[in-house]
């Protein structure tokens, strides 16, 4: 018979679902899947989020998937967005989550899932899943146990001069406490270093898309994803504008009425965003050189727009 140390018996793993459907006849469904509901300290789930709704579909990024502490989260790839009949849209991204202690029912909440299905801003909780983690090895093999073998003779004693080398192993132990101490102090008192201006932030990431590959839709994609929130997050920094919380109409809209920028620069940013939107929701498969010309339309834009006063703009979320 085999005895296992263990606390608690590990129930079956099964898979578990979380979902909600917002009201109205195209109200938008957000789901969670859980590859399953218990498993051993060692091991890690699968947990895939997935938000279906009327296109456009845009969805806020998950910075933070869970606010408790005993979960180690890592994305699985980047997050998918497909078409589905109906004029709908699906976005789907996978995580894998690893426990940090073992209990009967460790919660796994969710942090809200916000996104904007045809111009309908919403914000989601889903219930929290409850997992049991245990310290036994699932699945054991007979084949991994050995036989009873009889004790083996210890060699010999060896006189060892314990007092020396414990005095050797605490003067080691102190210089390296003594070493980690100065290397703390010695970082805090360096100044923080400094942030870029919004527009040389800009160049920099606009210069680090030059060596993203362009060789399937899917590269296509992600392509105009990154270029579109190098954007947003330019007018942010430089002229406090709320690009990140509307949805490019809405945007532009607010912007005409702002007055931040001319009619000539206006146009550049709508060509490059509308080029992007295209190429995230209708999935267009711009060719190499498309996609290189709408990085150089936004340095042109980025350039220009940094010389003017960085006055923060009034726009209406």
């Amino acid at each position: 018979m085999l005895l296992f140390a263990c606390g608690f018996a590990l129930l079956a793993a099964a898979p578990v679902e979380r979902s909600e459907r917002l009201p109205g006849p195209a109200g938008a469904v957000v789901r969670a899947e859980l590859d399953r509901d218990a498993l051993s300290l060692s091991e890690a789930l699968t947990l895939t989020l997935t938000v279906e709704g009327r296109a456009p579909l845009e969805m806020e990024p998950v910075k933070l998937l869970t606010s408790s502490r005993v979960w180690l989260v890592t994305p699985l790839a980047e997050p998918e967005f497909s078409s589905i009949p109906d004029q709908r849209m699906r976005w789907r991204q996978s995580y894998r989550l690893e426990p940090l202690q073992a209990d009967k029912a460790v919660a796994l909440p969710l942090e809200p899932i916000r996104f904007r299905s045809d111009g309908q801003q919403a914000s989601v909780t889903l219930k929290p899943f409850t997992v049991a983690v245990s310290t036994v090895v699932l699945g054991p093999s007979l084949g991994a146990l050995k036989d009873n073998t009889p004790p083996e003779e210890l060699p010999a004693a060896v006189e060892v001069p314990w007092l020396l080398y414990g005095a050797a192993g605490a003067v080691v132990a102190l210089v390296l406490v003594g070493g980690l101490l100065l290397r703390r102090r010695w970082r805090r008192s360096l100044p923080p270093p400094p942030e870029l201006p919004a527009d040389q932030w800009a160049l920099r990431e606009l210069s680090r898309l030059d060596g993203a590959p362009l060789t399937s839709p899917d590269d296509v994609h992600r392509y105009h994803a990154a270029l579109a929130e190098v954007v947003r997050t330019y007018l942010e920094r430089r002229f406090g504008l709320q690009a990140s919380k509307q949805t490019t109409r809405e945007f532009l809209a607010a912007l005409r009425q702002a007055a931040v920028l001319p009619d000539e620069q206006q146009d550049q940013l709508r060509s490059v965003l509308e080029r992007c939107d295209l190429a995230k929701f209708a999935r267009l498969d711009y060719s190499p050189s498309d996609c290189r010309a709408s990085a150089q339309q936004t340095r042109d834009f980025v350039s220009q727009s940094a010389t003017r006063p960085a006055e923060p703009a009034t726009v209406q979320s």
